[in-house]
């Protein structure tokens, strides 16, 4: 059969389609499960978990929690790992103040407000626990420190800013709200 230049290729709309199958598969956006399920850096995606409670709970604002967990195996018999915990509620109005009021009541942390990669987070320092946790349009977004270094995975925290960029001003509050 002959080729008409007036007529569109199969085999070019088959090469679209796999190419953008493939774009897809290889990172963007969190999907449906609000998380992102992939490996990060040296981190190695493990494990996916919808939450069975919301850690901070606003009235009136029904919320979701979704977990990852990354591991990393060290050299002999240590593996480190850092969660990422991706909370959705309802509508976004009022949510910083709500997390922030929520945050100076917790007795075993230390909250200040740091940037990472341009964005302001607040930095929850319990000691062996720490946490960078932000907030972004309807989303509270936590990762977790690796606890064999105690410190914030930069694979992890600078993909979940990616996905979900911060809202919060340098004195923890969302940009727009007032004091």
């Amino acid at each position: 059969m002959p080729l008409h230049r007036d007529r569109p290729s199969r085999h070019g709309a088959v090469f679209t389609l796999a190419t953008l199958v493939l774009a897809a598969a290889c990172g963007g956006a969190p999907g449906g499960r609000h998380v992102i399920e992939r490996d990060l850096g040296a981190l190695s995606f493990r494990r996916y978990q919808r939450l069975l409670d919301v850690e901070f709970p606003v009235a009136g604002n029904p919320a979701v929690a979704h977990a990852a967990t990354y591991v990393r195996r060290e050299d002999g018999e240590d593996i480190s790992f850092s969660n990422a915990v991706v909370t959705v509620y309802d509508k976004p109005d009022g949510l910083a103040a709500a997390v922030a009021e929520q945050l100076r009541t917790l007795g075993t942390y230390i909250v200040t407000v740091h940037e990472e990669h341009g964005h302001h987070v607040f930095h929850l320092d319990g000691g062996d626990d720490r946490w960078d946790l932000w907030i972004s349009g309807r989303h509270v977004v936590k990762v977790r420190a690796e606890p064999t270094t105690g410190r914030i995975p930069d694979d992890v925290i600078s993909e979940y800013l990616s996905a979900f960029p911060s809202d919060l001003d340098a004195f923890g509050r969302a940009e727009g709200e007032s004091p």
